[in-house]
C-alpha cells in the first residue's frame, strides 16, 4: 500500500525530531583495545573491573545539538555483578583529552603571583589564597588565568602538595607537588582548579542478571564548573567511554546496542 504525502511528511518530521545515529559499537574492532572485548552472536562482553573501554572513532560535536548515549547491559550468569559508568571522553580540536582539573574552577580563587618564582622551585607566593580549598587532595594551580575563563581548558597547571596551602608571616605560600619547569614572573594571574571524573559520566548503573537498558543526554557546554550533563570547555569531539567498576576481576559484563544519537 502506497503512503500518502502526508504520511511521508509526518515520517520525515518524526525522524528529524528523534535524530540520527552518529556512532554505534557492534564489534571488538570498534574499540581502542579490541583484544579486551569478546563477541558472541550480537552480544559483546568484557571481563574485569576498574577499567575503561573507549570507542575507536570520534564523534564531532555540533554545539547546537543534543547527544543521547544508550545501551543494554547485564552481568553474565555465574559471574560477580559489576557496575557500569557510561558517557563521553572529551577531546579538543587537536585530539588532546580534556581533564577535569583543566577547567573546574574553585570560585573566587583568582589572584596573582606576589614574588617571582624560578624554575625548579616547589613553592610560590600568591597575593590572596583565602578562598582556596586547602583540604582537597586533587587541586592544581592554573597559571596565566583569565578573568573571563577564556583560557579554559587551562593546561598550564601544577598539582598542589597535600596540606600545601599555608599563610606564613602574613604571606600565602603554595607548596607544589612537582617543581616549576619555567620561571613565573610576579603579577602572573593564577587560580585554583580541582580534578575529578576522567570522563563526562552520564550513566551509572549496577548490573543484574537481566538486561538493563540505559540512556542519557548531554548537551551544551559548562563554562567553568564540573558537569555530567554538559560538555566541558574546549570539547570539539568525543569518544564513547564505558567504565566497569566494583565487582571483581572475575566479573563478566555483557552489552549490546551501544550507540549515540544526535538530537535537535
Amino acid at each position: 500500500m502506497k503512503k500518502s504525502l502526508l504520511q511521508i511528511f509526518v515520517g520525515l518530521v518524526t525522524a528529524a525530531a528523534i535524530g540520527g545515529e552518529v556512532l554505534s559499537l557492534k564489534s571488538p574492532v570498534d574499540f581502542t583495545v579490541p583484544s579486551r572485548v569478546v563477541s558472541q552472536n550480537d552480544t559483546l562482553s568484557f571481563k574485569g573491573n576498574n577499567i575503561s573501554l573507549l570507542s575507536k572513532e570520534f564523534i564531532t560535536i555540533n554545539p547546537a545539538k543534543k547527544y543521547r548515549i544508550s545501551g543494554e547491559f547485564k552481568a553474565k550468569e555465574g559471574t560477580p555483578a559489576a557496575g557500569i559508568i557510561m558517557g563521553f571522553a572529551p577531546f579538543d580540536q587537536t585530539g588532546k583529552q580534556i581533564r577535569t582539573s583543566e577547567y573546574n574552577v574553585i570560585a573566587d580563587s583568582m589572584t596573582e603571583i606576589a614574588a617571582a618564582a624560578l624554575p625548579g622551585s616547589k613553592t610560590i607566593v600568591v597575593g590572596n589564597a583565602a578562598k582556596w580549598d586547602a583540604k582537597s587532595p586533587y587541586t592544581v594551580v592554573a597559571f596565566n588565568a583569565v578573568d573571563d575563563f577564556s583560557d579554559l581548558p587551562n593546561r598550564e597547571t601544577v598539582s598542589i602538595a597535600p596540606n600545601g596551602i599555608k599563610m606564613r608571616d602574613g604571606v600565602w605560600e603554595i607548596t607544589l607537588s612537582s617543581p616549576l619547569k619555567k620561571a613565573v614572573p610576579a603579577g602572573t594571574k593564577v587560580r585554583q582548579q580541582r580534578g575529578g571524573d576522567t570522563y563526562i559520566n552520564r550513566i551509572h548503573r549496577k548490573m543484574t542478571g537481566q538486561w538493563i537498558a540505559v540512556s542519557g543526554v548531554v548537551s551544551g557546554f559548562t563554562k567553568n564548573s564540573h558537569s555530567s550533563l554538559k560538555f566541558w570547555p574546549g570539547t570539539a569531539k568525543v569518544r564513547i567511554a564505558i567504565t566497569f567498576v566494583r565487582g571483581s576481576k572475575e566479573s563478566v559484563t555483557e552489552f549490546r546496542n551501544i550507540k549515540v544519537e544526535e538530537l535537535d
